[in-house]
């Protein structure tokens, strides 16, 4: 398991929890189904960019504090 993918779970996880959502309602708003969330959370799914976006989306935070690799050398 890749520490990165484990760190980048424990961040959706959280903001998940804060914003009292479900891994089903969560998926609805990503376009993605809960399992392949519950594989990001777990660290055995790495997570694509695009959906890096998705998700600091409806948190409301930066893309950078959920994936901080994806943009390096990019604004965002």
């Amino acid at each position: 398991m890749d520490l990165l993918n484990v760190r980048i779970g424990h961040i959706i996880k959280l903001e998940r929890q804060k914003n009292r959502l479900t891994l089903d309602q969560l998926g609805n708003l990503v376009g993605c189904d809960h399992s392949t969330l519950s594989g990001y959370e777990a660290g055995r799914r790495r997570l694509p960019a695009a959906r890096v976006d998705a998700l600091a989306a409806v948190f409301g935070i930066p893309p950078k504090i959920i994936d901080p690799e994806a943009y390096q050398g990019r604004d965002g």
